[in-house]
């Protein structure tokens, strides 16, 4: 697997971010030059009530695989969630506690498949907890927050429209994100790895 570092120049976070509630849990990061790997568009529909049941969210993320000993962070890994609830603010998956994602693996991508390709429904937020005490080591679910309820700040942001002075953070001297390392939305989730709950224990991710 290529790795490819790409600084980020500038970084946003949603300004309706509500830290309690994990409302808007979103952000945007602006690279000094292109990716030169595979994109994927944002979602190009909201998600549906069809979507329970019937669709499953792929998530992609680097976190940890022991949840006691913070181990087994950096390798991409995915694991695919049935979609079992939806709000106006995030999509619920759970398998039914086999599996889930873990420490790290926040603002990670949530992506659906759409003709044979992905859609980025948005970041993966948190964990709840079905039955027992532990977010993911139990029988757990995850939440990815929508990026579609975020559209026209996206697109402020795109077009150099957002006022930066409300939401943006200039990154310290040696942030760096890419390849295997992050930008988890632009690459194709080729692992088919996803591990068991019992080693992934972790609410909230980040």
């Amino acid at each position: 697997d290529i790795e490819e570092r790409v600084e980020v120049i500038e970084f946003f976070s949603h300004p309706d971010y509500n830290d309690a509630l994990l409302t808007y849990d979103l952000a945007l990061a602006r690279l000094a030059t292109d990716l030169s790997r595979e994109t994927y568009p944002l979602t190009s529909e909201a998600p549906a009530r069809s979507w329970i049941g019937t669709e499953d969210i792929r998530l992609v993320g680097f976190g940890v695989t022991d949840g006691l000993t913070y181990e087994g962070s950096g390798t991409k890994r995915t694991v695919s969630l049935p979609v079992i609830e939806l709000d106006g603010y995030f999509v619920y998956g759970y398998d039914g506690g086999d599996h889930n994602v873990c420490f790290g693996d926040s603002g990670g991508a949530a992506l659906r498949k759409v003709d044979g390709s992905y859609e980025v429904l948005g970041p993966i937020s948190f964990t709840f907890i079905v039955s027992g005490t532990d977010p993911c080591a139990d029988d757990a679910g995850t939440g990815v927050a929508r990026i579609d309820t975020a559209t026209d700040w996206v697109n402020e942001v795109l077009e150099g429209d957002y006022d930066v002075n409300s939401g943006s953070e200039t990154p310290d001297d040696n942030s760096s994100y890419g390849g295997s390392t992050g930008s988890t939305s632009a690459f194709a989730p080729d692992d088919e790895t996803g591990c068991e709950n019992s080693t992934r224990p972790g609410r909230p991710l980040s």
